[in-house]
Parts: C-alpha cells; structure tokens; sequence
C-alpha cells in the first residue's frame, strides 16, 4: 500500500516544471572571501500538464547571498549558485545568508569577520537586547566562530581525512529570530566533481534547508499575552506555530521537499548530470524511521520533539506522512499553495496576533518614551519637509540650474567632491577632527582623558563596512579610541560629509560621550557605567551633527548640504518605520519615499529597508533622541534667556552618564528651575 502511494505521489510530483534559472556571479574578492548572489528572476513555476501558474509567497524580494571561505575551489560557487536559484526560483526570494566553510582556518577567520561586518550593517547589535542580537562585533565573532563556524570546518576536515567524496551535507539553518536565515555549510565537497559520488546528496541539502526558510518565511511568532502589559510582548518558540504544525511536519516536508524537487528538476533536465531513484530515497527514508522509533515504542510522530531521543524519526517517518497527504489533496503544491500562504503578507509587526501591542512595546524600549506610532509618523513627516526646504535652499544659494535631482546627482559624480586617494581622505577626516577639538573647551565642562585617532577601517572588512564608526576602549585600557574612516571605494566617500560624520563618530559625539561614561566615578554603578540606550547615544550623536554648526565646522554650501543629507536620511525612518509596521506601507512605498527624499543610493536604500522591516522600532530612537535633546535646549535658552550657558547645559545632558529621555528631561528641568532661583 505505502508503494502504491509513493508511486501516485511520483506520478503527480514529476508533472511539475521550471524553466532553467540564471546566475549573474557578481563574485568580487575581499580579502579572500568570495561573494555571489543570485539573479533576481521570477518567483513563479509552471505546470507542463496545466500551464497554471503557481505564485509563492515572496516577503521580500531577496536573492541569495552566498559568502564563501577562499579555500573552496571556484568550480564549487557555480554549482552551488545553480542550486539556490533553482530551489529560489521555486519557492521566493527570502533574507538568507549561505556562509560555506572550508578546511583553512585563517579563510576560516575572514568569513567569521564578514559574517560580523554583515551583522553590524544589517543593525544585529544591540547590547539591551542580547536574547535576538549580539552584543557588538567582539561578541558576534565569539558567537559564530565558536559555534558554527570552527565546528564546521572540522566537519570538512575530518570528512576529507575520511576520504568520502561527500560532506555527508553537515549544515545549519537559523537566526531566522532577527528576520535574516542563516545558512552554514561545511567544505561541500560533493559539489566538487560535477556528476561525483555526494553531487545529489548536496543538492537534496540546498533544497531541504532552503524549505526551512520558505517555512519560517511564513510563519507568525510574535506573541503579547497582554496587550496592556508591553512588556510581556516578545517571540513566542514554545507555540505550535513556531513548529510549523509540528516537528515532524516541519521537517518531514524538508525531506520531502529535498526529494521530489530533486526527481522533478531531474525529469524536466534541469540537473541532466544527476541521477535519483525516488523509490529507493523513500524506502531508506521508512526504514530509517523505523529503526530510530524504535527507541521510543508506542510514540507517535506526532508527539515528538527535537528534544526527544528519537526525534530522528521526524525525518524519515515525516517525509512518509508528507507524502500521504500531497496524495490525499491530490495536490503536489499543497504545502506551497495551501498551506503556508494563509500566513499574512504584510511585511509590518502589526498584521501579526497583537502586533500593534509589540510595536508599540518595541517603540517604548527603544525610544524610552511612551509615543505613539501616529506621533512618531507625524513628527517625522514635519521633519522631512522642514529638512527639505533647506536643502532646496542650498540648491537655490550655490546657483544650480536644475531640481533636487539633479543636483544630488551633480555631487553624486563631480571630480570636485571626492578624494583621489585614502590618504587625502584621511588628512582631510583629521583636519576637520582637529577643528572639533580646539572648539570643545568653548562648549563643555567637562572632557574625557582618553584621546582618540583617526584610523582608516582595516582592508578586510572595509568593502562592506560604513562610513565611519567609533571603536571605542575599556577605562582601563592603554589604548586609544578610534575615529574609523572608510577608505575604500573613495567614489562613494563625499568630503561634504566628512564633518557630520567627524562630529557624530568621534568628538563632540560618540568618542566624548562614551569616553566620559567610561570614566564615570565608581560610585555609579557598574551597569550605569556600562549602560547604552540608542535613544541616548544616537540621539547625542545625532544632536553633535546640529552642533558643529554652532562650532563653525561647515564652512561650505555643499558642507552644510551634506549635514542636511544625514539629518533627512534620519528623519525619514520616523515616516517608514512607523509606515512599515503601524500604516500598512508596502516595502515599494518605503523604497520610493526613501529615493525620493534622500540622497542614499539604492543599494544603501534597500539594506535600510530591510534592517526597518526585521528590527522594529529600533530606528526610531536615533532622530527621537536627537530631537528631544534639541528641544530641551531650546527650551532652556527661551526660559534663561541670558543666563543660559551651553558649558552648563552639556554638563548636565552627560556628567550622569546614559539616561533613558524621561530622566534626562527632569534633569534639565531641575537645572532650569535651579538656575531661575540663582
């Protein structure tokens, strides 16, 4: 009877076909990591029989992103691009990231960097929220190195020193908690000799972890058990959803996937160097079920976990029970077009169950105050068309004959604005901090000890690394902090936003405010001294931006275009984050208001979006910070009138070290009031 079935099952499984999905290798070599990404082709399939089409659920539109250890010979890259664009080409483009380890352990070291640096861009670090994120770059690679990576590099080791042909598909799948999917593969070595022993095995792997991201892509974790209660509001993995209807459906349709689809693509020639025999893989598959329940008599599938000593089951015996009800729905599709597409298609927090209560509770964490998501849209909207009345009038004062456009393209690709080589670049992020520096007894009290340098950001990870960043050090610590400017890629790095970037990244910005939280006396407390709060941070380092006005340090139209470039692009996350996950914005809206009103490019542009759409509220606290601090200035000057004194003012904004915004506007109320009675 289970034959007769599994023969129904080929009959109708083999009826389905794909055209041949195209690879654009945009291999470039940093380092000697190599990156490839597939093409962004059509998520649609086509029947033979029917010529329906059948549409899969697509969140976003995101080709894969293969990352790969040098010592993983180049024949590999094709045939394992090949793969994914076959199995994407089925099933949607989703967030995922295949790192393929080999057996070369300082190759071994550049990906775990990569891994970090792709981290770090994508907003994965945030030391208040350690149970989705990492901590910083140190912690990242602590994490990877340690728990995937090196493990997989032995894997490829000891399967070579095994001398199998195949790696035996040693890989893992996860992270999906921070909305990216996280692939990791040892050394695979069966994808080294097209038409080898262990070529199949690989492909069936590619396919069957890359159905756990389709899965997860459909899935609804999000739970608040009471929405008046935000801080009960957080991922849920102990729902059946998080399961996907069970283990053994979860990972019983993996199997089966990974089998049909290789049989399918063999029957309509996309893999003619490969061969499959569906009977025997399904036959293995019931034995080896049955074996592994053996170690648990009287069990059903249904009720077994990963935790179970035959959880091995959920493999073989699943794959069984997937096939049975494709059978019964006499429907190859029906995981596909039934099942997993009565998930929601929104891309916002809020279409998921009492997601505007996890919004709103991400919203007060991030930001510290207890705003709305219809305030926080309509401040931000005022702030873009605010900031962009100004940038209209430097267009307008430098004589420009042309739009907004234009003129964004003008300082986009003139000679006139970009370094001709690192070291002019340098000199000039030095120039501009050493301006800062002269300026900043005029306007604090207070300055750290710790001095900083201006450093350019180390060639392996500049490629995919930002701007610039501060680095800073431990109180202890003999070294200095560091000012990191990116010197690769000098067209991309504009010296009219070089002193923005100067005062955010290192002094009045974050060098001054970390380095004096650092040297905090000890009668703080020790999580106090440690304590970073976005809103707090970003907000100051944002609020240093408008400062270095005041300190004279734009000293050209384009200069002061280029801070006004920065302030928008922060400005508009008030309008998308909230549009994303409160207003039902589609992620084209988001992509269209940001190229509308920015001068980020696309590229820059997407990765913003897709960092919005995985990490809510986060981005709202850098402008919200920014803002608050600007309005309480504003209000101490209006109400001290002369007596206002800016040494003052930042004194009490820092000399306590990070606050979350309702304290720090208490404290700059009491220095008001204290103040008027003096």
């Amino acid at each position: 009877m289970k034959k007769s079935i599994i023969l129904l099952l080929v009959l109708t499984m083999c009826s389905g076909g794909a055209e041949q999905a195209q690879i654009e290798n945009t291999s470039q070599n940093e380092n000697t990591v190599t990156t490839s990404q597939t093409e962004d082709t059509s998520t649609t399939s086509q029947t033979e029989d029917t010529g329906e089409v059948i549409n899969h659920m697509s969140l976003v539109d995101y080709p894969a992103k293969l990352y790969f250890a040098g010592d993983i010979p180049t024949e590999v890259h094709s045939r394992v691009e090949y793969a994914f664009s076959i199995i994407q080409e089925k099933l949607g483009k989703y967030p995922v990231e295949i790192y393929f380890v080999g057996t070369d352990e300082s190759e071994k070291d550049n990906l775990s960097n990569l891994f970090c640096t792709n981290r770090e861009e994508a907003g994965n670090f945030d030391p208040n929220d350690l149970q989705f994120n990492f901590r910083d770059f140190d912690d990242c690679m602590n994490f990877i190195d340690e728990r995937y990576f090196s493990e997989y590099l032995r894997s490829g080791l000891e399967t070579e020193q095994r001398g199998y042909q195949a790696s035996g598909n040693k890989g893992h799948n996860g992270q999906f908690e921070q909305r990216y999917h996280l692939l990791v593969w040892s050394k695979p070595i069966g994808f080294e000799v097209e038409n080898g022993e262990g070529y199949n095995i690989e492909f069936r792997g590619v396919f069957h972890e890359y159905w756990h991201v389709f899965q997860m892509a459909h899935m609804d974790f999000y739970n608040c058990s009471d929405k008046d209660v935000r801080s009960t509001c957080n991922f849920d993995f102990d729902s059946i959803d998080y399961l996907v209807g069970g283990t053994w459906l979860q990972e019983g349709t993996a199997v089966f996937k990974e089998i049909t689809i290789l049989q399918e693509q063999i029957k309509i020639g996309n893999l003619k160097n490969i061969q499959g025999d569906i009977f025997q893989d399904f036959n293995n598959q019931y034995f080896d079920g049955q074996r592994v329940m053996e170690q648990c008599p009287g069990m059903s599938i249904r009720d077994i976990t990963y935790s179970d000593p035959c959880s091995q089951a959920v493999y073989g015996w699943g794959a069984w029970a997937a096939a049975y009800l494709t059978h019964k729905v006499n429907d190859p599709y029906v995981f596909e077009n039934v099942y997993y597409p009565k998930a929601r298609k929104a891309i916002g927090v809020s279409e998921t169950p009492n997601g505007k209560a996890y919004y709103q509770s991400r919203i007060d964490f991030y930001t510290t105050l207890n705003e709305t998501p219809e305030s926080i849209h309509k401040k931000g909207l005022e702030e873009v068309d605010r900031i962009r009345k100004q940038m209209q009038a430097i267009v307008k004062q430098v004589n420009f004959k042309g739009n907004m456009t234009d003129f964004i393209k003008f300082l986009r690709t003139d000679p006139q604005f970009y370094a001709k080589t690192p070291e002019q670049l340098l000199k000039h992020a030095r120039n501009i901090a050493k301006k800062l520096d002269e300026q900043l007894p005029r306007y604090f009290k207070t300055l750290p000890r710790k001095p900083y340098g201006v450093a350019p950001v180390p060639d392996a990870i500049a490629p995919k690394y930002t701007a610039g960043r501060y680095i800073g050090t431990s109180k202890e610590s003999t070294d200095p902090g560091y000012y990191w400017v990116n010197t690769y890629d000098l067209a991309s790095r504009p010296l009219y936003a070089i002193p923005s970037l100067t005062a955010h990244e290192a002094v009045p910005g974050h060098h001054l405010q970390g380095s004096l939280n650092n040297e905090l006396p000890e009668s703080i407390p020790k999580f106090r001294r440690n304590l970073y709060l976005s809103a707090y941070g970003e907000g100051w380092g944002l609020y240093t931006e408008f400062l270095a006005e005041d300190m004279g340090i734009y000293t050209t139209p384009y200069e002061h275009f280029g801070k006004f470039t920065y302030e928008m692009w922060r400005a508009c996350r008030l309008v998308v984050d909230t549009g994303i996950h409160a207003f039902g914005w589609s992620r084209e809206k988001a992509v269209n208001f940001m190229a509308y009103n920015t001068a980020l490019s696309i590229h820059e542009i997407n990765t913003e979006i897709d960092r919005y759409i995985s990490w809510p509220g986060q981005a709202l606290a850098y402008k919200i910070g920014e803002i608050t601090i600007r309005e309480l200035r504003q209000k101490a000057e209006k109400e001290l009138k002369g007596n206002f004194d800016i040494r003052d003012f930042h004194e009490i904004i820092l000399e306590k070290g990070t606050v979350t915004l309702p304290i720090l506007k208490r404290r700059v109320n009491q220095y008001i009031e204290d103040k008027k009675m003096n």
